[in-house]
C-alpha cells in the first residue's frame, strides 16, 4: 500500500527543462537525492510530449511511479508498463474493507480489475484485501449491492465514501428490493492527471504540488493545489498559480522551490 504524503508534479519543456529541452545536470542530480531523501513525497511530470521523447528523463531522474504524456491523455506507469484509462487506489479499498456496514450489510458484490472480478464473498475485510493484493491487479472499480431495507446504512456508506480525500465517484442505481452502489475514480487536459494521482496515491489535492510555465499547465494550477508558476512563466500561468518563483527554468529554478517547501537535502 502506497503511503505518500506529498505528490510533486513537474511539467518538462519550460520547467523542469531548460531551454535546451533537457533537466540540467543539477536538476537530475537533486531530485534522484529528493527521492532518497524525501521517500514519502512522490515525484513525477506531466508533459505535453509523447512517451518516446521522454522516456530518457524518466530513467535518468530515477523515478518510479505513473506519468502524464499528450496534456494528461496518456497515463502510464513504465515499471509495469500498465496505461491507465481510470482506477481506484489500494489506499481507498482498504478504508472502504474496514469501515461500518460495508460488508456486513453487503447483499453481494464484487472488486472490478483489469485481470478478473474479485467476489466480495465474505464479511471479512483483511481476507479480501489479501486476495486483491496476491492479484496483483489494479482495482478500476467496486460494485456493492444492499437490500433495499439496509437504505438507511447504505446512505451511511455514501457518507463514508465521500469523507475519503478525494472522493470518488458514486453512482446509485434501484433496482426491484435492492440497491446498486458503483464506485469510480472520479480524467483530458493535465488536471485529468492530477485527479489520477490524487486518488490512486490517497493524496489531497492541497498537498499536491504542480510546477508549470505555459497555457497547457493552467488546468495543473487548480483544484486546490499549491500551483507554482516559475519566472519564466506565461502571464496567464502567474495568475493561475498559488506561488510564484522568482526563478527560472534555466536558473534551477524548480529545484528551487522544492528546496525552499522541503527544506535543504
Amino acid at each position: 500500500m502506497f503511503n505518500y504524503e506529498y505528490i510533486v508534479i513537474s511539467d518538462l519543456d519550460g520547467t523542469l527543462c531548460n531551454s535546451l529541452g533537457a533537466p540540467s545536470k543539477n536538476t537530475v542530480e537533486y531530485i534522484r537525492e529528493f527521492q532518497q531523501k524525501h521517500p514519502k513525497v512522490l515525484f513525477t511530470f506531466s508533459t505535453g510530449r509523447n512517451w518516446a521523447d521522454c522516456s530518457e528523463i524518466y530513467e535518468s531522474l530515477g523515478l518510479t511511479g505513473y506519468i502524464s504524456c499528450l496534456n494528461g491523455a496518456y497515463i502510464y506507469n513504465p515499471k509495469t508498463e500498465h496505461l491507465v484509462i481510470s482506477c481506484l487506489g489500494e489506499k481507498f479499498l482498504n478504508f472502504l474493507l474496514h469501515s461500518p456496514h460495508v460488508l456486513p450489510k453487503l447483499h453481494s458484490g464484487s472488486l472490478l480489475t483489469n485481470k478478473v472480478n474479485i467476489p466480495l464473498n465474505t464479511d471479512q475485510p483483511n481476507k479480501i484485501w489479501n486476495t486483491f493484493r496476491e492479484s496483483k491487479a489494479i482495482l478500476i472499480g467496486i460494485k456493492l449491492l444492499y437490500r433495499e431495507e439496509d437504505k438507511q446504512q447504505v446512505n451511511e456508506i455514501i457518507q463514508i465514501i465521500k469523507s475519503f480525500k478525494p472522493a470518488p465517484k458514486v453512482n446509485l442505481f434501484y433496482y426491484p428490493g435492492l440497491i446498486n452502489l458503483e464506485i469510480q475514480n472520479d480524467k483530458e487536459d493535465k488536471f485529468s492527471f492530477v485527479k489520477f494521482a490524487a486518488n490512486y496515491y490517497g493524496v489531497d489535492y492541497p498537498k499536491i504540488l504542480t510546477f508549470g510555465d505555459n497555457y497547457n499547465d493552467v488546468p495543473m494550477m487548480q483544484g486546490g493545489v499549491r500551483g507554482c508558476a516559475l519566472a519564466n512563466a506565461t502571464f496567464l500561468l502567474k495568475q493561475e498559480a498559488q506561488v510564484i518563483s522568482k526563478f527560472s527554468n534555466d536558473e534551477d529554478g524548480l529545484i528551487k522551490e522544492l528546496d525552499s517547501f522541503f527544506g535543504p537535502l
